[in-house]
């Protein structure tokens, strides 16, 4: 579907949309106005900060109630491996599992000298989506928008 906006409708569009983010949520308005290439076509700069990726992060992990507020990136994603740590020439590999609200869960997984993966996870730990690092948000935010929003 085509949305053509003549230049003197914008600001209009642009507040109605804006308020229905505040009433609807960004999943909602997102979807309503015709997904996600729609949205930015109409607003391109509005996900340009790390807060509004993950205000859009939160409202999927909300919009998604299979979910239980909690998903999985492995269902939908490769996995995002923020890093790695060689120790008596085995690898500690720093995974990110799932994310909730505000946070991603990582695992670590234990790899011998010859790469092969150890069965049980060596550890686990929460981050906050505010402190990785950008290329990896916009890992989960791609992936998000992959899976949901087109």
């Amino acid at each position: 579907m085509k949305v053509i906006i003549r230049e003197n409708d914008r600001p209009k569009i642009l507040d109605m949309i804006l308020t229905m983010i505040d009433e609807s949520g960004l999943v909602n308005t997102i979807k309503s106005s015709g997904g996600y290439d729609t949205f930015v076509t109409i607003i391109p700069d509005y996900f340009k900060s790390k807060t509004k990726k993950i205000d859009l992060i939160n409202d999927i992990i909300v919009y998604d109630e299979e979910a239980g507020g909690r998903i999985y990136l492995e269902d939908f994603m490769s996995p995002i491996v923020i890093r790695e740590e060689i120790v008596d020439g085995g690898t500690f590999q720093h995974e990110i599992s799932f994310i909730e609200n505000d946070i991603v869960c990582v695992a670590v997984w234990e790899y011998d000298e010859d790469g092969d993966q150890l069965d049980d996870m060596d550890d686990t730990y929460d981050m906050y989506l505010e402190e990785i690092q950008p290329r990896h948000l916009n890992q989960i935010f791609e992936g998000l928008i992959n899976e949901y929003l087109r």
